[in-house]
């Protein structure tokens, strides 16, 4: 199987961190969600973050869409997550 196959779910990274901070598994989970909200939000407002040698995560409009089901009208909207990695981000 290929690196690029195996997929990290958030509860490794959640551990992980823990393991490397030497904290409570509960505060390392506030700590990546609490990131990924800000993260979310800054995109969702159309500003790019830019994290020094690792990339950078922008939000790209998803144009409206609307449906009718049932004489019931939903409007959709969204943000596709984008990211770019840094030029300096994968040396070993």
């Amino acid at each position: 199987m290929m690196p690029a196959d195996v997929k990290v779910p958030t509860d490794q990274i959640v551990r992980e961190l823990a393991k490397a901070m030497d904290i409570h598994i509960c505060d390392s989970k506030v700590c990546v969600k609490l990131l990924f909200d800000i993260l979310r939000d800054h995109m969702v407002n159309g500003r790019v973050v830019t994290i020094k040698n690792f990339g950078s995560f922008s939000g790209q409009r998803i144009e409206s869409r609307i449906e009718t089901v049932d004489g019931k009208t939903t409007v959709t909207r969204g943000v596709k997550a984008k990211f770019e990695p840094s030029k300096r981000c994968f040396y070993g």
